[in-house]
């Protein structure tokens, strides 16, 4: 169920960033240098806390994001020491994330690490890396145009270090982010090896979705998940254990969930000035703090006020979304709907669009493959080969979407070809016509 309070928030410490993507959705911003105060950083997570209260939540969460966020590493030991202490006033959990590029390690990084972790803060850190040099260097480069691989690699060593001295795991408390294109995608499996060659098991993914996927690249996509669920199942098998596959793919295809990502309603964006943005792709998208359209309010609101601009998100269900066929009834499992990715691709949040859906069943393949395989070596319970026939039900779906498809095209091609037989009739009967209308009056005339 879609909360209906802000319980989870993405915080603007800095909008300033060391690197310059070429993918970045930053790109229009028009703040730059601003920092977070102290002051806006507590009002934010007293906000987050009575969102948290009125939900009945047993926690709130606050994600340190920019920019680089690490660029205002004071703002982001602040919130921590304040997160802390008023989780403890009102006996609630206190989750801190931070999304950086990894190229900083600021002093007192790896200590502060240590604290959160020796604390009763949940601390998880998201790097932005997207594989190997030669994928890395492709989009993510510095202000100078410069490789930034080596920044990546060193910082990568620093964090395996402190994770192995205060027990964090890498892949869960310390985990790969990367965005994938369709001019990087050919090294998604070597790039896998890579970060697991580093201590990273898995990798999350997303992807630049305004880019041209078409079903070419997307082909490619699935030769290179491919590979990667061989690995994944050989690792299955080795330790007799589906965790490798849960860390890569999640709760897998057990549970059919069909989902927003809750932007709007239980999540937001904020930025320095205490604004209150439906997320931080839209925030960027409508320019940043010149942004009005995805503007709900402020944390110094009433929530009285704050709702009068945020109805469309709180009943932006599930069902109101539109895909390629109605997607409560999609045969893909867990997928989460991104509204701004709908809304930048299509102008319309609740429209998902083809590429999307394509890619969504490309994923599927490969995760019921694993599950197939998984199955067959006895790694998952039996009761879930009767509950979902993992593999089965994907091919039968996609064969029938298949024959759907070629059903259509042929049916095309018939109307087509009915509507040159009907054009052609259609000058027929016209000759006729006028050959019967030349023919009476010549009859006439005579």
């Amino acid at each position: 169920m879609t909360k209906d309070y802000f319980s989870r928030g993405f915080l603007f410490v800095t909008e300033d960033c060391n690197l310059n993507c070429k993918y970045c959705y930053e790109k229009g911003k028009q703040t730059k240098n601003v920092l977070m105060s102290e002051k806006v950083a507590e009002d934010s997570i007293d906000f987050m806390i009575k969102g948290a209260k009125l939900d009945n939540s047993r926690d709130f969460s606050v994600t340190a994001f920019g920019g680089e966020p690490l660029l205002n590493f004071p703002i982001i030991k602040h919130l921590y020491q304040y997160g802390l202490k008023r989780s403890k006033e009102e006996n609630i959990k206190f989750k801190l994330s931070i999304i950086t590029n990894c190229t900083l390690f600021p002093e007192g990084y790896a200590d502060f690490i240590k604290e959160c972790k020796a604390s009763e803060v949940d601390l998880k850190i998201q790097l932005s890396i997207d594989g190997n040099k030669e994928t890395q260097d492709t989009f993510r480069v510095t202000k100078n145009n410069q490789s930034s691989f080596t920044l990546v690699e060193d910082t990568l060593t620093k964090y395996a270090k402190v994770a192995a001295e205060c027990g964090m795991k890498l892949g869960k408390d310390i985990h790969i982010h990367s965005v994938i294109t369709p001019e990087t995608v050919k090294e998604v499996y070597n790039s896998y090896l890579y970060f697991k060659e580093k201590g990273f098991p898995h990798t999350k993914h997303s992807h630049v979705m305004s880019a041209d996927w078409n079903d070419e690249v997307l082909k490619e996509l699935a030769v290179q998940l491919n590979m990667m669920s061989n690995d994944i199942i050989n690792r299955c098998i080795t330790t007799n254990s589906d965790t490798p596959y849960q860390e890569q793919f999640g709760r897998g295809r057990r549970t059919k969930t069909h989902r927003t990502c809750g932007a709007g309603s239980s999540y937001c964006a904020i930025n320095a000035l205490g604004n209150i943005y439906v997320c931080h792709r839209l925030y960027f998208y409508g320019q940043g703090s010149l942004n009005k359209k995805y503007l709900l309010g402020t944390i110094y609101d009433d929530y009285a006020d704050i709702d009068k601009n945020r109805q469309v998100y709180l009943n932006s269900k599930v069902v109101h979304m539109k895909g390629e066929t109605n997607c409560g009834n999609c045969s893909v499992t867990n997928c989460v709907i991104c509204m701004a990715e709908n809304e930048i691709v299509n102008g319309d949040m609740t429209k998902c669009f083809p590429q999307y859906c394509k890619m969504s069943r490309v994923y599927e393949g490969a995760k019921a493959k694993m599950e197939s395989a998984l199955l067959e070596n006895n790694i998952v319970p039996k009761k879930y080969n009767e509950a979902h026939k993992f593999l089965a039900d994907f091919e039968k779906v996609k064969t029938i979407q298949d024959n759907m498809e070629d059903t259509i095209a042929n049916m095309q091609e018939q109307l087509n070809s009915q509507s040159e037989l009907i054009q052609s009739l259609s000058s027929l009967v016209m000759s006729l016509t006028n050959l019967l209308t030349e023919s009476h009056d010549k009859q006439r005339r005579n």
